[in-house]
């Protein structure tokens, strides 16, 4: 072979052999997606490749639904009241008070805010009165009778209740939410149940003093 006739044999070969150069930049380039794909090749026929679906993908985490589960991880009545306040709050003051996450932030201070004030009850309020609000849970009502008859027994327990009169004696239980009060009716609120379990959960003993 001649030098003319081996220089036009490379002139002949040069373009397959870039084409195939460039094949495999190619595929080393996108070795990985192209692994995916021959991986759901299912069958070659006339019409050529036929693959299945993409298994084990990934998808965006649904916002709405994960709101959801965090919204349901605390869930009562009493809490539900607490959020209300909070968005009310938040209007009165033109700030934000809509959206998935200013919903779970606010029901979680919402939760933080309760747990507060039933550590706050719990500090201040009298043995005796637990065992009215425990009645009261039970019975749903409480007749004023049976109050002053409580009452009454209380003071020959304790001598510091001397001076005291049944309504002062009830006033923190109604100021604070836990029993409300009509005619000679005392019947306890949403606000006071979730007290009472609270109560149960954390395990705070009704025995106290007074």
């Amino acid at each position: 072979m001649t030098f003319d006739q081996f220089v036009r044999l490379l002139d002949v070969l040069k373009w397959p052999v870039v084409v195939l150069a460039v094949a495999l930049i190619l595929i080393f380039l996108f070795r990985a997606q192209l692994a995916i794909f021959f991986s759901r090749v299912t069958s070659i026929g006339k019409e050529g490749l036929k693959t299945g679906p993409i298994t084990g993908q990934q998808t965006q985490p649904d916002r709405a639904k994960q709101a959801q589960e965090l919204m349901r991880a605390f869930d009562s009545a009493a809490l539900v009241e607490q959020e209300r306040v909070i968005k009310a709050d938040l209007e009165r003051r033109g700030l934000e008070h809509t959206g998935e996450t200013i919903d779970v932030l606010v029901r979680y201070l919402a939760q933080s805010q309760l747990i507060v004030s039933f550590e706050e009850i719990y500090r201040l309020i009298f043995g005796s009165q637990i065992y009215i609000l425990k009645r009261a849970n039970e019975n749903r009502v409480l007749k004023r009778p049976a109050i002053e008859e409580h009452f009454r027994h209380t003071q020959t327990l304790f001598p510091a209740f001397a001076d005291w009169n049944v309504d002062h004696y009830m006033s923190f239980l109604l100021t604070r939410g836990l029993l409300q009060h009509t005619g000679d009716d005392y019947i306890i609120t949403t606000f006071g149940m979730e007290f009472l379990a609270w109560m149960v959960r954390v395990g705070a003993g009704e025995y106290k003093p007074l």
